[in-house]
């Protein structure tokens, strides 16, 4: 998925349709098969492949990182413990809001990432989710996925 015109418009639908952040690949979201109905449904037009090169060339979003890049991976055990140390309230708030086990978490990476992602049963409110993102240097998100919600924070890689 992609926009013509600007990444914020792009990290606005996502956000609409439920699309999580661990999607989002620079200038697109990889899109599960199984959401495609709705994201058309919510305004999103299919184009193939092309043609959205060319689109997101003409709207000068399309970048130069290369495809390692933009995958997510799993962090080693010294990234994990540093995270979850420095962001350990805003991680258990989370859970709270969520009413998750704090089994739930899952930490990702890319260069120029990091993503804590929680899942839980409960949908957190809009509120929530303002007063969970004012205490973090980064966002937060809620989707959508099946039965259980998740919350993303991310942040710009730190060493």
């Amino acid at each position: 998925m992609i926009s013509d015109t600007t990444v914020a418009e792009l990290h606005g639908f996502a956000r609409t349709a439920g699309i999580p952040w661990r999607g989002f690949g620079f200038d697109h979201y990889d899109v599960p098969e199984y959401v495609v109905d709705h994201v058309v449904a919510l305004g999103a037009t299919m184009v193939d492949g092309r043609e959205i090169v060319r689109k997101l060339r003409q709207a000068g979003i399309r970048t130069a990182h290369g495809k390692s890049a933009k995958q997510w991976v799993s962090v080693d055990e010294q990234t994990r413990d540093e995270a979850l140390q420095r962001h350990g309230s805003t991680i258990a708030e989370a859970h709270q809001l969520l009413d998750a086990a704090p089994a739930s978490v899952e930490l990702l990476a890319r260069p120029s990432e990091l993503l804590i992602s929680l899942e839980g049963r409960r949908q957190p409110t809009d509120q929530e989710m303002v007063n969970l993102d004012d205490g973090f240097s980064g966002h937060a998100v809620r989707s959508p996925w099946g039965h259980a919600w998740a919350v993303e924070l991310v942040l710009g890689r730190y060493t």
